[in-house]
């Protein structure tokens, strides 16, 4: 098996550009919010549909990846 280090190289490039760009916006926004829900949401309420919705697919999600786990 090859090691193809023209990949690894352009995959540690993307992951320290996104760092870059992550720590630059950081610095950008002084004296943000630093509440999660705040960041998730953008100042936003989600309603309590969209969020049975949301917390129902996660469950579904979450019971289909176990048990295709446990039957491997």
């Amino acid at each position: 098996m090859a090691v193809h280090l023209l990949g690894i190289f352009s995959i540690i490039f993307f992951y320290l550009l996104i760092l870059g760009v992550g720590m630059w916006a950081a610095r950008k926004s002084k004296g943000g919010s630093t509440d999660s829900e705040e960041v998730m949401l953008a100042g936003r309420n989600i309603g309590m549909l969209v969020g049975v919705f949301t917390m129902t697919g996660i469950v579904y999600r979450l019971i289909s990846v176990y048990t295709a786990s446990t039957l491997m």
